[in-house]
């Protein structure tokens, strides 16, 4: 093809299009209403549709609602430079959730093709989204992320001179930021919001990632258990990718609700394998029962769930080695998570044993008739001998109560020295505190005095100053609680 028949064609094409245009900006203002409809909707959907400007604005102050509410989302959608003033002073006179939807068209428009590139334009539509009020400023917010670092600095000014008037959602609009940005805002915000705006943390936890999550130590700083635990959870959403900082405060915190909130949003697809095994390694030995289950089944989930940069295979073989025991009592406790790749399956009792023919007594004569039992060969059974237990302190306890109630001698008090004595010796101090309260409460239903616990640790060699510290200690974990009438009684949580 020559040259000149290009150049023939390309005319031909812009001569078509230039008809088209003319003829839909004619029917915009035609007066039959249906055909104004049509145009309208055409040239909302055509590529080319800001060669039209001038004529859908001038079309925004139609009579009918619905020309003009079209034109305004076009013009939202193709408005720049000079007509951004007034399309803006328009969009004040709509009510709040018109203009919302208008300012919606805008982010859809940047989001798919893109903000203005030059610096000018940027500014033009950072002074023109100032005018708006903060019923719209998480959406304004989100259109700021996408004018680069005009957006950037503007943001960053409204949180250091005007952090009361930051809504709760425009904090979750931070996360459309870029990667650079966003760390900045995410730091600077929670820095401020940690001596001025606490009730900002629950939506600053909820954008926190990875990236992020270690600019929340601020908040660790004289903040209650569920402040704590608020930054906790989001601590393991985000990951554990190191057993270090911010991760190691909330292992280390004396609330065992911090830690309930650590291991129950737990995610380890986001989390690296040695940093999970160093941290639950402090977890199963926790004072607390529920820390020490959660633990427990979280470390039978690492068993079928693959961490980062990890297989399961190479996690199988580390939880094995290090938690073998406590991976078999989880087993046992969480029937939700598949545990067949332990070897170790569990049978289900049957009410009525089934005994196959072939394992019948081979010694008889094989008559199909039924023997009868007679009270001679009941009394001649023997019971079976009980197993041997590992425990025998147990053990040895319930032999003496036996002894002593057959010879019937046993008073209460007799029984209950027993049972005291029975606590093994070389077990923590805070660990024989427990049992001795156990054993208190059973025979005192309404808790134990402050008097009859001192009078009795002394059995099981534990100090005054030792019980002080170990009750101030098992209360703040939630483990036993005083009542107001000074009775000391123990916390029965059911796992």
């Amino acid at each position: 093809m020559t040259q000149g028949n290009k150049s023939t064609n390309l005319a031909d094409v812009e001569h078509q299009k230039i008809s088209e245009m003319r003829d839909l900006a004619m029917e915009l203002e035609s007066p039959d209403l249906g055909e104004a409809y049509e145009a309208a909707g055409t040239l909302a959907g055509m590529d080319y549709a800001r060669s039209l400007l001038p004529i859908a604005w001038r079309m925004h102050d139609s009579e009918d609602p619905y020309i003009e509410k079209l034109m305004l989302r076009l013009v939202a959608k193709i408005a720049f430079g000079p007509y951004l003033d007034d399309f803006f002073e328009a969009l004040l006179l709509l009510n709040p959730a018109e203009r919302e939807q208008i300012l919606q068209s805008i982010e859809e428009r940047f989001a798919s093709i893109g903000a203005p590139e030059g610096k000018e334009g940027r500014e033009d539509w950072k002074d023109a989204l100032e005018k708006l009020g903060r019923e719209h400023q998480p959406i304004v917010f989100s259109i700021m992320s996408n004018l680069g670092r005009q957006g950037y600095r503007w943001v960053r000014t409204k949180i250091r001179e005007e952090l009361d008037s930051i809504s709760f959602g425009a904090v979750e609009s931070l996360s459309s930021f870029n990667t650079k940005h966003r760390k900045r805002l995410f730091k600077l915000l929670a820095e401020r919001a940690a001596d001025e705006r606490r009730d900002l943390l629950p939506y600053i936890c909820g954008i926190a990632n990875e990236d992020t999550v270690n600019y929340l130590m601020p908040f660790l700083s004289d903040a209650s258990w569920k402040e704590r635990a608020q930054v906790a959870g989001a601590v393991s959403s985000a990951g554990i990718d190191r057993a270090a900082g911010i991760v190691m405060d909330i292992v280390s915190d004396p609330n065992w609700r911090v830690k309930q909130a650590l291991l129950n949003n737990l995610s380890i697809e986001k989390s690296r394998l040695t940093s999970l095994i160093k941290i639950l390694g402090y977890f199963v030995a926790d004072s607390h029962t529920r820390v020490r289950s959660l633990a427990e089944r979280a470390i039978l989930k690492l068993g079928v769930e693959e961490c980062k940069s990890s297989t399961l295979e190479e996690q199988r073989s580390r939880i094995q080695r290090r938690f073998r025991k406590e991976i078999l009592r989880a087993a046992s406790r969480n029937s939700d998570i598949d545990s067949e790749w332990l070897g170790v399956a569990e049978s289900s009792a049957e009410p009525i044993p089934y005994m196959p023919e072939d394992e019948e007594g081979t010694e008889d004569s094989g008559e199909d008739a039924p023997v009868g039992v007679s009270l001679d060969d009941i009394a001649s059974l023997k019971p079976e001998e009980p197993k041997e237990k590992d425990d025998k302190k147990p053990l040895l306890s319930a032999l003496l109560d036996a002894k002593e109630k057959a010879q019937g001698e046993t008073t209460a008090e007799d029984e209950l020295d027993v049972r005291i004595q029975s606590i093994d010796s070389d077990l923590v101090p805070s660990e024989r505190f427990v049992r001795l309260l156990k054993i208190l409460s059973r025979a005192n239903e309404g808790g134990v005095s402050m008097d009859t616990l001192r009078e009795r640790a002394k059995e099981v060699r534990i100090d005054d100053d030792d019980l002080d510290e170990i009750i101030a200690d098992l209360e703040k974990q939630g483990i036993i609680y005083s009542s107001s009438e000074g009775m000391i009684s123990y916390v029965d949580l059911e796992l």
